[in-house]
């Protein structure tokens, strides 16, 4: 294949994450696509915070999508983490990018546009927004709704 699927999923140690490459993968493993897997260190953090357990994390997701014969990409950088998401899908072109969907609480709702929010309007591709208690991957999709 010259020039497969790919999708590209932002992650990180969080369960809205956690659900956006449960469906990526699963995705990935039935379109036989390319998996890029992004992953932003907060510019308010040295580099090195949590690195062993970043490291440890990211492998243990390489090595789920390898079992499953998904051919996987990890992509680590430093940086506001919508910035460094589509920073990378701009090097990557993905045909879809998956996100777990961060809900906002308090002042910051008001104050600051989500990571979601600000992906889905630069993005030029599909943007697939995943909620944290999404339970269980759908690998493809029967119906699809369009407002």
């Amino acid at each position: 294949m010259e020039n497969p699927f790919r999708i590209l999923c932002a992650v990180d140690a969080s369960r809205p994450a956690a659900a956006a490459f449960e469906q990526a993968l699963a995705m990935s493993a039935r379109r036989g696509a390319q998996l890029v897997l992004v992953h932003a260190v907060s510019k308010d953090r040295r580099y090195s915070w949590r690195a062993v357990e970043r490291v440890a994390a990211l492998a243990a997701l390489r090595e789920r999508a390898e079992a499953q014969n998904v051919s996987v990409r990890v992509r680590v950088q430093q940086g506001d983490a919508a910035s460094v998401i589509l920073l990378h899908a701009r090097a990557h072109a993905p045909d879809l990018i998956v996100l777990g969907s961060h809900e906002p609480v308090g002042l910051s709702r008001f104050r600051f546009r989500s990571i979601a929010d600000r992906v889905v309007a630069g993005a030029a591709c599909p943007v697939l927004l995943i909620p944290a208690a999404h339970a269980r991957a759908t690998p493809a999709f029967r119906t699809v709704v369009c407002a």
